[in-house]
């Protein structure tokens, strides 16, 4: 299984991919540095600001090819901690590509003293453990 983990952020989600790229044994990237992406399961972590996506992960998702990526798995670490992907997952719909139903969300700092110096290593191993879980129930379904 090609398994991908991909990202858009300065500083939260960046956190986020690390530690999950580390516990599926892949290197995370940038969507800032990556196209044509083919994978059987991708891990997405995107910033989400005032309950949108940013814009380049929408332009990224338009990118992407649906007989090239399988399935999705999103993850933030936003301002309220909490699953806010509803149109990101109407538009990975429209392309036929599947969206995982296990989503990763935790609080993230924002502004200046908002969940400061979160994801904290709590938030960081909840996001390996959310993983590994997850890969193992695609790999059991094989």
């Amino acid at each position: 299984m090609k398994v991908k983990v991909v990202y858009k952020s300065k500083g939260n989600n960046k956190k986020l991919a690390f530690a999950i790229a580390e516990e599926l044994g892949v290197n995370p990237e940038s969507i800032d540095q990556i196209s044509n992406v083919e994978a059987d399961l991708m891990f997405l972590g995107c910033a989400i600001l005032g309950g949108n996506v940013v814009p380049q992960v929408d332009a990224f998702v338009e990118s992407l090819d649906s007989n090239k990526v399988k399935q999705v798995v999103l993850f933030s670490a936003n301002g309220f901690g909490t699953d806010q992907f509803q149109g990101l997952k109407e538009k990975f719909a429209k392309k036929g590509i599947i969206v995982n139903d296990a989503v990763f969300s935790c609080k993230g700092s924002v502004f200046i003293f908002k969940n400061m110096k979160r994801p904290n290593h709590a938030d960081l191993l909840a996001a390996r453990k959310f993983a590994c879980k997850v890969k193992d129930s695609i790999v059991a379904l094989k």
